[in-house]
């Protein structure tokens, strides 16, 4: 009888243990080289994916990493660091998954293991080599003819599904992995397409902010007549947000009422969010409209300008919502909203210095004379740069690495004199100990001679004692390693 019992707790056990493991997925990671202090992944709720709805994970120090998480359906995940992609996963309920991420190679940086990993390759092929549908629709940007235009993302379009298509047939991926990537191909494409419509439209800037050309007007419905924002399988694509933001764009677009004018005005209100997620509310549905108001709070919470105005719509949706599987990934970004209106009227900490740019400061070499005798690190940026403000979270190693190799810090913003209210208040936000300097155009045009053309921020410089820069491509506070052997290269 004790017997009977034993073995009743033990099955018990174990379809409790089953039912757990129930469309769990599992990804086994490897990085080779050097090892990052965390992997981000994307986490796909109620089968939706967002690139900033993500969770983090701490490799061990040789690299290992190990994943798992719950789906419904076959989902897209993305792996980054630093929301610099590594690679997309398809993964499908109750699989395993093996990959490498090589950080010293820049030819191939993903790999997924396994005998049927080609379709998973193909995608990563096509995510990467199209970067984004701005960029995709910019290469038609020439091109005046409709009727070509649509004929040739026709056929993109069909190059890439027969690719899927013939792995499908060969049985080297699933049915719903093929569901997937078609859904997802459909939705870029016709993203796209509504992409053209509106670039061309902003460059052409009818003043009366009216699209006249029907033209105009059928490229874009075009697109949202064939793929609606209310069909479901939009929300499983990646470009989901891109393609309902541009739906909406259009209504913008022809209002006369919203002109550039109305825009700059509510921008100095600090009301623009509130005038986009208002639009939202005029045009999608209950089931898309939780999710884009969430991915719109994330992505402008994202830029880190701050804005006072997410606060409230941010309380808005937690009303709205009370019960959304969004708000654990909102609210983390929100609390740091609160703390940046708190903090900046408080008076600059101790260590941070500025460097009046109207004496002799309208060259490098003018500000750095100032310094001569001591080593420079300098960080060029700009309060509108969000990669700028991700570094800037890797301060204190960067603080224990130059205080222990003599290194001074002189912070460059290339901020315009409207934003110098908002230069200030994120030295004090992010304690930006150092010196600092808001670049004039005569600073800014020798940046660029000296960098040798047009330049992107973050960017970092070395600085010996005699004033002369010994690197221009530094490393940046997030690969402090690197940093290190470059300092010591010096």
């Amino acid at each position: 009888m004790k017997e009977n019992h034993l073995i009743i707790i033990i099955l018990a056990l174990m379809m409790t243990s089953c039912q757990v493991s129930k469309n769990e997925i599992t990804i086994i990671g490897k990085i080779i080289g050097e090892v990052p202090e965390n992997i981000e992944y994307t986490v796909p709720i109620n089968d939706v994916s967002f690139i900033l709805f993500e969770k983090k994970i701490r490799p061990d120090s040789l690299g290992n990493f190990k994943i798992r998480m719950k789906i419904e359906k076959a989902s897209i995940i993305e792996l980054s660091n630093g929301h610099k992609p590594y690679g997309m996963l398809i993964v499908e309920p109750n699989m395993q998954y093996n990959i490498y991420i090589d950080t010293e190679n820049k030819e191939r940086v993903f790999r997924i293991d396994g005998e049927k990993n080609i379709g998973q390759e193909l995608y990563n092929e096509l995510y990467i080599s199209e970067a984004d549908m701005e960029i995709e629709a910019m290469k038609f940007f020439n091109n005046t003819i409709i009727s070509k235009i649509k004929q040739d993302l026709d056929k993109k379009e069909k190059i890439e599904i027969d690719q899927f298509q013939e792995l499908l047939n060969d049985k080297m991926i699933s049915e719903e992995f093929f569901n997937l990537v078609r859904s997802d191909r459909a939705y870029f494409y016709k993203g796209v397409l509504s992409m053209i419509a509106s670039i061309k439209y902003m460059v052409n800037a009818r003043r009366n902010n009216n699209l006249k050309d029907d033209d105009f007007r059928n490229m874009w419905f075009e697109a949202y007549e064939t793929h609606p924002v209310t069909n479901p399988d939009l929300l499983r694509s990646p470009w989901f947000f891109y393609y309902v933001q541009n739906y909406l764009r259009y209504f913008e677009f022809t209002d006369t009422s919203f002109g550039i004018d109305a825009q700059k005005e509510l921008y100095k209100q600090g009301l623009l969010q509130t005038h986009k997620i208002e639009n939202a509310k005029k045009y999608l549905s209950d089931s898309v409209l939780e999710y884009y108001i969430a991915a719109s709070l994330s992505y402008a919470s994202f830029s880190k300008n701050y804005e006072e105005e997410l606060i409230s719509l941010f309380n808005q949706f937690k009303e709205d919502y009370p019960s959304s599987e969004y708000l654990p990934f909102l609210e983390p970004e929100i609390k740091s909203i609160v703390e940046f209106h708190e903090l900046k009227d408080k008076s600059f900490g101790d260590g941070i210095k500025f460097i009046d740019v109207s004496q002799n400061n309208d060259s490098f070499d003018g500000i750095i004379e100032g310094l001569k005798g001591k080593r420079v690190y300098v960080d060029i940026w700009a309060t509108w740069c969000a990669p700028c403000k991700v570094e800037f979270g890797h301060k204190e190693n960067l603080k224990r690495l130059l205080k222990s190799n003599n290194i001074e810090t002189l912070y460059i913003s290339i901020d315009k004199d409207e934003r110098s209210k908002q230069w200030e208040d994120m030295i004090k936000y992010y304690d930006l100990k150092g010196f600092h300097i808001r670049a004039n155009e005569e600073l800014k045009k020798d940046l660029t001679e000296i960098i040798g053309g047009r330049f992107g921020i973050p960017r970092y410089f070395l600085v010996d004692e005699s004033g002369n820069i010994v690197n221009k491509m530094a490393e940046p506070p997030s690969r402090i390693e690197k940093l290190h052997k470059q300092i010591i290269e010096m």
